[in-house]
């Protein structure tokens, strides 16, 4: 192990930690635009269709991303609640 890698290690772990209120930001910011298109698009879709159909369908594609995400961090134990009330 060469013998500055531990200070390029704290270099790169201030460099995360500087940029993380900015990715915190961007991720709340495209959180909410996905929201409000979510929202637009169920009104306007809801002239033509049943809500109940736009509403599984939405659901559908949300499963779908959510349980691809779940399988790849390690199934179901991935979405379970560890710290209740904490």
């Amino acid at each position: 192990m060469p013998a500055g890698s531990d200070s390029s290690a704290n270099n790169n772990a201030a460099a995360m930690s500087s940029r993380a209120p900015l990715v915190g930001i961007a991720c709340m910011v495209v959180g909410g635009a996905l929201l409000t298109r979510n929202d637009a698009v169920v009104k306007w879709l809801s002239d033509g269709y049943p809500v109940g159909k736009i509403l599984f369908i939405r659901g559908l594609f949300v499963f779908i991303p959510v349980a691809v995400i779940a399988w790849r961090m390690g199934g179901m134990k991935a979405l379970t609640i560890h710290h209740v009330g904490a």
